[in-house]
């Protein structure tokens, strides 16, 4: 990707790479059969092309380089340039490269006394001394390097990412702290300037413990009682851009790195790219009587929801535990719109609803209370054509670690489900607006409470079958299905979550759960949600499948086949959106105060791959200080064309099409009047993938395939 910033009526973004020239124009690379020092192993098919260059035998097995120090006197040496070229000769390769240069740097930050790491892609982790918030350890942000050619440039470039601050213990390995009668989970230890994995320690390291000191990891601090301090919520461009370019200043200059590269003086820029919005459409949404806005609390309020629930009988009842009764009763105020702030679920959603006397479920035991709540509902008569909502005031918080406790909720959720009961849960505990405890500590809500209000409303709509509010841009003729991965921590399997829906209306029509294996399950609910769409609109110009990586030839099979079943011979395109947000490619806006590009832009960051900006901020507020400070997607896409397994990219209009897509589908997230910066295609299944594994034999009950519960 060739910057054309130097046309002043393009904009311009700065990315967090520096292009760099070699030092000098060739090397001498010494080689060896065996490991000898600090020698580099190469990769398999570097060592098969260097067989016969270095008159080797093919069964040689590994090739080892210093790159500058002579390891076999025997071995020729070899000459190889360091500049970059698309031509692959039979004794170089960009891998090779790149290894090289990661010596170098490795060798260059050992010198000024850094811990440097590598991962198992070639990225290099170098840690810096800083600050932890825990008095136990020593601090240090990381940064991570990574060596690449011609991805953002027609240059070597190197990108520089900042990780976080890591802590490390200050006391070592063999110190009384760890000698205890106690197991503790930690695996990387800090030794010098080296990492070394607990289990794989050489023996100069284990007969010197004194200087070994592990890192602190999730678990350990976990266990350890250690507070995880409270997440720093402020411009995170401007952290992340200040951290790099103080890392920059002192350890990347030119006449710092004289003997590994010379890197620019300047951050590499790239042309920002616009999605088309005529008429501001992709943040435009649709409420009652087709009115349109993009403030959802105000148009919710004044318009109505998109459709009404169909559930005409809605009986409301609290499950909560005896000392939350006088909560459950303020709760119930609000919904009744009898305090001020809010207006109701009849006014606010249509949501009009009835109550009936002794329903309520008020439980003793708050460590194990699913027994007592089992039997209480078991006594409770529900009658027929009247649909039955529970508001469960939790005692279980977020971020509870108990998985015990953990479980009353999906246990619970899943009990409600059984017997064809939605659900909505409250947080006791959370420090809610206008919340705060009696003299017996007893949790009361005071005025305040009503801002949280309206996405408890929107939640509740959504899971009775209606439909807050739908799209007015996007194509309703392509069917779009999400499908999210989660891994469950307690079974260490992964689950597949899918929810279908119609980019033009936002309607969801089924969903369903998997284990990752069972490929032609999950492909056979993705047929049966064309099939569904087809019976009840037009053929599908396209099958959109917003996927959380990409889709093999194995895993597209069974699709195509259905399709072919259904007599369908439509395209299928294949949109890749990771869940986690990019945090190794990123761009700034440094013409804007704080440094954030606006929503709708987009840089390609390879061939096939995109960096798509979606926040709060639009043509309209692009000068205003947002709320959040999300980082961007990282988006890439392949297309099959109707029968073929061979996948190609989608022409330009329709790239666009898709990323513009991607944006509008962050606008029906029903959880919450605020805007986000995910798909629903991603962030629903995800949700759907981590509540089930906690399920009895992992399966949703029939009922639960048919409505949004678990929002």
């Amino acid at each position: 990707m060739k910057s054309d910033c130097y046309n002043m009526e393009k904009k311009c973004l700065t990315l967090n790479a520096l292009n760099f020239r070699p030092v000098q124009p060739e090397l001498s690379c010494y080689f060896a059969t065996r490991p000898v020092g600090e020698a580099l192993k190469l990769a398999d098919y570097e060592t098969e092309r260097l067989l016969p260059l270095l008159h080797l035998p093919a069964h040689t097995k590994a090739l080892y380089t210093t790159f500058d120090v002579k390891a076999d006197s025997d071995m020729p040496v070899l000459t190889m340039s360091t500049e970059y070229t698309d031509d692959v000769t039979p004794c170089w390769t960009r891998g090779f490269l790149k290894n090289y240069y990661l010596y170098k740097l490795t060798h260059y930050f050992r010198s000024k006394g850094l811990p440097v790491q590598t991962n198992l892609i070639s990225d290099m982790d170098v840690w810096v001394p800083g600050t932890s918030v825990l008095k136990e350890c020593n601090g240090y942000r990381v940064f991570r390097l990574r060596v690449q050619f011609a991805r953002l440039s027609d240059k070597p470039e190197l990108l520089i990412s900042y990780d976080g601050v890591h802590s490390v213990f200050k006391e070592s390995l063999n110190s009384a702290f760890f000698s205890g009668d106690r197991e503790l989970s930690f695996s990387k230890l800090l030794y010098g300037t080296e990492f070394f994995r607990y289990n794989d320690l050489p023996d100069r390291v284990r007969r010197d413990t004194d200087r070994l000191f592990p890192c602190l990891n999730k678990a350990l601090q976990h266990e350890l009682k250690m507070p995880f301090g409270i997440p720093d919520k402020s411009n995170r461009y401007k952290r992340y851009r200040n951290e790099i370019e103080e890392f920059r200043q002192q350890y990347l200059l030119p006449e710092h790195m004289a003997d590994v590269m010379i890197p620019d003086t300047e951050w590499l820029q790239c042309t920002q790219q616009r999605l088309p919005n005529p008429g501001h459409k992709l943040d435009m949404l649709v409420f009652g009587n087709n009115k349109t806005g993009r403030d959802i609390n105000s148009c919710l309020k004044y318009n109505g929801p998109k459709v009404y629930s169909p559930e005409q009988h809605v009986v409301l009842f609290f499950i909560c535990r005896e000392k939350d009764v006088a909560m459950a009763a303020a709760v119930y105020q609000y919904l009744k719109g009898e305090r001020s702030g809010f207006e109701g679920l009849g006014k606010y959603a249509g949501i009009n609803f009835q109550t009936s006397k002794g329903l309520s479920v008020y439980f003793a035991d708050t460590d194990d209370p699913l027994l007592q709540i089992s039997r209480e509902l078991d006594k409770r008569e529900f009658e027929t054509g009247k649909t039955y909502f529970a508001i469960y005031l939790s005692p279980v918080g977020k971020w509870e670690k108990s998985a015990r406790k953990k479980a009353v909720y999906y246990k619970l959720k899943e009990e409600l489900l059984h017997r064809g009961i939605l659900s909505q849960s409250i947080e006791v505990d959370k420090n809610w607006p206008g919340r705060r405890t009696d003299s017996n500590n007893v949790a009361v809500l005071k005025e305040g409470f009503h801002y949280y209000m309206p996405n408890i409303a929107v939640a509740m709509l959504a899971k009775l079958g209606g439909t807050p509010w739908s799209l007015a841009s996007g194509s309703i003729h392509d069917l779009v299905i999400g499908i999210s991965a989660f891994r469950s921590a307690d079974t260490q399997k992964k689950y597949l979550g899918s929810a279908f829906c119609f980019s033009g209306e936002g309607r969801f029509y089924g969903f369903d759960c998997f284990r990752s294996s069972q490929t032609d399950e999950l492909a056979g609910s993705i047929i049966m949600a064309v099939r569904r769409y087809c019976n009840e609109n037009a053929q599908p110009e396209k099958l959109v499948i917003h996927f959380y990586k990409t889709l093999s030839k194995k895993e597209l099979k069974p699709i195509e086949s259905g399709l072919a079943r259904l007599g369908l011979k439509i395209p299928v395109v294949v949109v890749t959106v990771n869940k986690s947000f990019s945090q190794d490619v990123l761009a700034f806006d440094t013409d804007s105060e704080h440094l954030m590009p606006a929503s709708y832009s987009y840089i390609p960051v390879n061939r096939t791959q995109y960096l798509l900006f979606n926040n709060s901020l639009t043509d309209d507020t692009s000068k205003e200080t947002p709320r959040r400070f999300p980082f961007p997607m990282k988006v890439s896409m392949q297309y099959f064309a109707a029968g073929s397994e061979v996948s190609t990219q989608p022409e330009a209009d329709m790239r666009v099409e898709l990323l513009s897509q991607i944006c509008s589908f962050s606008q029906l997230y029903w959880k919450s009047v605020s805007s986000q910066s995910l798909p629903v295609t991603v962030k629903y299944p995800e949700m759907l993938a981590q509540i089930v594994p906690n399920f009895g034999n992992a399966e949703i009950p029939g009922a639960g395939r048919e409505r949004l519960w678990f929002l």
